[in-house]
């Protein structure tokens, strides 16, 4: 039956043993009631010139044929309509377009076949099936494109089989079309789209394929889910040699990528999901794979990319815990910056670019690269670092780990044939740094294989440990000029076969104690204490638990006038070198039950008041473990040495005064009531010690043969 209309009409044709009817609507609105031709089960649309109402029907299948121009809508209401068909002509030598609109107002599973030999547009080609819960899209082999347009607010599937090289493409008629959309399944020969700025905020699972050399999904202009979704999303791509490309996805569950089997390249949006976990598997693709920002704020972001054969390029990545394995894969890996609780990357065999991390334990393992590095900051408590072996490692050749806000700091870093130069920070809530590992054989100078401390934020450093740290090339400085804890700085530093420079110039003027401890290990070891003129509470210095071994160790310890207050200076059991002002009084000095040689500079220092026993204690300097080829420097060259062997005397001034003999600059050796001091003369004919002239020092501790004593220059040595 064909029903022709040239003029706006209201039909009710009564229709029995047919099954199909065509409409030609050339003019007008053509109302078409199919009361009586329950029959009938498919329609075709010859022309559309003109608006179409088919009312009351029953059947399954509407057509439209070629020669729709798909200028006016077809409105049906038919509650079986299950097929919508565009066809050619069935003489078409060429595809041929198809064009139709249509209302399906009470369609509920719909079904739409782009036939063979057809193309569409979006501007004549339109479904409209606002009750639909799933949508099929079926397109025939052709190399045209197809662009249809589709309004379906309700549908949960969409199921598209596009076997068109030339493409097929998706545009939502209003942007909440597709927003209640869950299921999404595509496979495709040509490129598939959906051009809109609509979201999918509903999607749940999205399955992608399509093994043609042209086979290519385009996501990049629909957003999938909502930052207020609840449920979770899963993305699955094999194929697709032509490329994936999808926009943001976010929401509250968890979000899986599944593109092991992707042999296109693959560039996702931004994945972003508040309370669930981001996991992406790439470990089968042949191809590049990119990926925007990932954020999990209260879950884990895992990449997957073991055994991939493409570059490997992750965006930012925050989250609770960070996993990125790109263990045996062959192309390069790049990741952005990276902000968790924990990180551990693994690279694989091609060049590594990492970005910052910033995280509360860090592992990363560059030791398959055998391409470039490049490592950004590593800001952390915890970190274990596994270099490349054959390039240099972090950032032009310097490994960079910042202290995060915990006490106990620890990292192990490993480096290859490279440069592995390492530097660490303390932070203000350090107290604990623990350094190990092997910075290998690298470098073309000593440098290039060196670890530098800052340790300036530090304050509360309490123990220092790099004992366990190899492949140093140059010695290590270390600063400890800011560290004060209830008012002392007390450190106790471990040190590794290379050697460590130590100073110590505090400008705290609260400090009262300098106390530094520890086996400094092999190397020329130097510690430098020179506290500033600001650190005026200073009383004591004790470096008596430094030691060392396979090396050497030398100490300088310099006062300033302004130390008025120091008491107590203990040497180390290296090789010492205290220089004392005039105007830091009374001090006693242990230099160390050792062999090495120490000096203590007193070229500085006199006796202000002689006039009793009690006032020459004021300013006497007093020395102990003064042992063989140990010397102190006095004020002038001297010109003789006298033992004068033991002296009686009520007090030590009558002593003094009796020892003392009547030859300028020089120096006299005496034991009174079992201690032995020397006397420096300054001026002929002064027996008595003359105030703020003579010198004097007091030697204590074990006895000492004042024979052994041999002057020279302005020092007196023990032979």
């Amino acid at each position: 039956l064909v029903i022709n209309s040239t003029t706006a009409a209201v039909l009710q044709p009564t229709v029995v043993n047919i099954e199909k009817v065509t409409v030609n609507n050339t003019a007008g609105t053509l109302t078409l009631s199919m009361t009586n031709a329950s029959g009938v089960n498919e329609i075709d649309i010859k022309s559309d010139a003109g608006a179409t109402n088919i009312a009351s029907s029953t059947a399954s299948v509407l057509n439209f044929l070629s020669t729709a121009e798909g200028t006016n809508a077809v409105t049906i209401d038919s509650e079986n309509l299950a097929t919508i068909n565009y066809k050619a002509a069935t003489d078409a030598k060429a595809a041929a377009e198809a064009s139709g609109k249509v209302n399906a107002s009470e369609a509920t599973n719909l079904t739409i076949n782009l036939e063979a030999n057809t193309k569409t547009t979006n501007t004549n080609a339109e479904v409209i099936a606002e009750k639909a819960t799933s949508i099929t899209l079926n397109v025939a082999e052709v190399k045209e494109a197809h662009d249809i347009k589709l309004s379906t607010p309700k549908a949960t599937s969409l199921n598209v089989e596009s076997k068109s090289v030339g493409g097929t493409k998706i545009t939502a008629v209003n942007a909440t079309d597709l927003d209640k959309l869950q299921n999404l399944n595509v496979v495709t020969d040509g490129k598939f789209d959906i051009a809109t700025a609509a979201t999918l905020k509903g999607i749940s699972t999205i399955n992608l394929s399509g093994e043609n050399a042209k086979s290519q999904v385009d996501l990049s202009a629909v957003a999938l889910g909502d930052a207020a979704a609840a449920q979770g999303i899963v993305l699955n791509a094999s194929g697709l040699k032509g490329g994936l490309s999808t926009k943001s996805i976010s929401t509250t569950g968890d979000i899986v990528a599944n593109l092991n089997n992707t042999t296109g390249t693959v560039s996702l949006g931004s994945a972003t999901t508040k309370t669930g976990n981001v996991t992406i598997a790439v470990n089968g693709a042949t191809n590049s794979v990119n990926t925007g920002d990932l954020q999990a704020t209260a879950g884990s972001v895992v990449v997957n990319a073991e055994g991939s054969n493409g570059a490997i390029t992750v965006g930012n990545v925050t989250a609770a815990s960070a996993s990125i394995n790109g263990g045996n894969s062959s192309g390069a890996m790049t990741v952005g910056n990276i902000a968790t609780t924990s990180a551990s990357i693994t690279s694989g065999s091609g060049s590594t670019t990492i970005g910052t991390v910033v995280a509360g334990s860090v592992a990363i393992d560059l030791s398959s690269t055998l391409g470039d590095v490049a490592v950004g900051k590593i800001t952390s408590d915890n970190v274990l670092f596994n270099g490349a072996k054959l390039k240099d490692n972090g950032t032009a050749g310097t490994i960079t780990i910042d202290a995060s806000t915990g006490a106990n700091f620890v990292a192990t870093v490993n480096g290859g044939l490279g440069k592995d130069a390492l530097t660490v920070k303390g932070s203000a809530t350090t107290e604990t740094i623990k350094i190990a590992g092997d910075l290998g054989l690298g470098g073309t100078t000593p440098a290039d294989q060196k670890l530098t401390l800052d340790l300036d934020a530090s304050t509360k450093l309490s123990s220092l440990d790099i004992s366990g740290l190899k492949g140093l090339g140059a010695a290590t400085a270390i600063d400890l000029k800011n560290v004060v804890v209830d008012n002392k700085l007390i450190v106790d530093i471990k040190g590794n076969d290379a050697a460590e420079t130590i100073t110590v110039a505090t400008p705290t003027a609260t400090l009262t104690e300098i106390k530094l401890s520890g086996d400094l290990g092999g190397g020329e070891n130097s510690i430098s204490i020179t506290p500033t003129a600001a650190a005026v509470a200073l009383t004591t210095i004790d470096l008596s638990g430094l030691t060392f071994t396979g090396g050497s160790l030398s100490t300088t310890i310099t006062l300033l006038a302004e130390h008025i207050k120091i008491a107590t200076i203990n040497g180390s059991l290296g090789a010492d070198t205290i220089t004392v002002k005039d105007e830091n009084k009374a001090v006693t000095i242990d230099l160390g039950d050792d062999t090495a040689r120490d000096i203590v500079d007193l070229s500085a220092v006199k006796t202000a008041n002689a006039t009793s026993d009690a006032k020459i204690a004021e300013d006497l300097i007093s020395i102990a473990n003064f042992n063989t080829g140990d010397s102190i420097k006095f004020k002038a060259n001297i010109a003789s040495y006298t033992n004068k062997g033991a002296i009686d005397g009520v007090t030590l001034k009558d002593a003094i005064a009796s020892a003392n003999g009547d030859v300028a600059n020089s120096v006299y050796g005496f034991t009174w009531k079992g201690d032995t001091y020397l006397v420096f003369n300054t001026t002929n004919g002064s027996g008595s010690l003359t105030a703020d002239d003579d010198q004097l020092v007091k030697l204590i501790g074990t006895s000492i043969d004042l024979d052994s004593l041999n002057a020279s220059n302005t020092d007196i040595i023990f032979a």
